[in-house]
């Protein structure tokens, strides 16, 4: 698959599946607790943080209670936007990693503090950078996805990515969800 084609399918999908909390998790998938059921990712995120790294104002989309949603929408139209989601997977990261198939653009493994796992993918484009980060605490996989068009700043966009995916655990710990 081309990396547009990849990047534009990573982006599509985890933008339309919002933050899931699928009562009838699909196979592999840790059943749903009750802290999980009330779970949105963006309950341990700032605005003000990302707004810092990216270094432009951002408003934060969480959605309903019934129908969670994590975005970051940039106040200034062609800037980054980012979009948080999740799953529930008792495989964990490398398990799902392996479904995924043949991935187009850089892959690290960062390490993130209280993490069981965590890969950066960056694919840098004509158009846009895209960066997904994929952390994993416990049954939880939370997945991030920063997307700057042109004029982009790579750098930017993997420490925006990078701060989320570290959030995203510290909170995922501290609700004791992981």
């Amino acid at each position: 698959m081309g990396a547009r084609r990849l990047t534009a399918a990573l982006v599509s999908v985890l933008a339309l599946a919002g933050c899931s909390a699928d009562k009838t998790p699909p196979p592999g998938a840790a059943a749903p607790t009750g802290a999980v059921d009330a779970w949105n990712p963006c309950d341990g995120l700032r605005a003000a943080r990302v707004e810092k790294v990216l270094g432009t104002a951002v408003r934060m989309k969480t959605g309903t209670q019934d129908a969670p949603r994590c975005a970051f929408v940039p106040a200034t139209r062609g800037a980054a936007a980012t979009t948080v989601t999740y799953q529930l997977f008792a495989g964990g990261l490398d398990a799902a990693w392996t479904t995924m198939g043949r991935i187009v653009g850089h892959v690290s493994e960062p390490r993130i503090p209280g993490a069981d796992g965590a890969r950066l993918v960056v694919h840098t484009g004509r158009r846009a950078v895209a960066v997904t980060g994929f952390v994993q605490n416990g049954a939880l996989i939370q997945v991030v996805n920063v997307v700057d068009p042109r004029p982009y700043d790579r750098e930017v966009a993997v420490a925006a990515g990078t701060l989320i995916m570290r959030d995203l655990s510290a909170h995922a710990d501290d609700a004791g969800v992981a």
